[in-house]
């Protein structure tokens, strides 16, 4: 994940598999985690009530697991998740939920191979 801008309404963000890019991302503009490489899993997530792409760690916030998510801006995201979809002006994406479902199709694609997938995240 690469992020493009530190703003007012978020963090504007790509999000890259294999050098293409597959959706845009934002997180919340002052809360969000440091750059860096983070182990995904796919987990249950009782409030959403599905796997979802889990960070099985948080150097910020100490017990809290943040996840990529559904939304169409950053602020619900305090524990350092990350929502995606696609930038349609700063601080909104839209087409959420169609391009988070792509992605965990691609996650379950990588989890049945027993492939490992980390998120390495950095700022541009």
């Amino acid at each position: 994940m690469k992020r493009m801008r530190f703003g007012p309404y978020g963090v504007e963000g790509q999000m890259c598999i294999g050098g293409k890019v597959v959706c845009d991302t934002l997180e919340h503009p002052t809360l969000y985690l440091p750059a860096g490489k983070y182990p995904l899993w796919l987990r249950y997530n009782k409030k959403m009530c599905r796997k979802v792409p889990t960070l099985m760690y948080n150097p910020v916030h100490r017990g809290c697991f943040p996840i990529l998510r559904i939304g169409n801006g950053p602020f619900l995201c305090k524990d350092g998740s990350i929502v995606v979809g696609e930038r349609r002006i700063s601080g909104l994406v839209v087409h959420s939920a169609m391009l988070f479902d792509r992605l965990i199709e691609r996650l379950k694609k990588a989890e049945s191979r027993k492939e490992k997938v980390n998120l390495s995240i950095v700022n541009q």
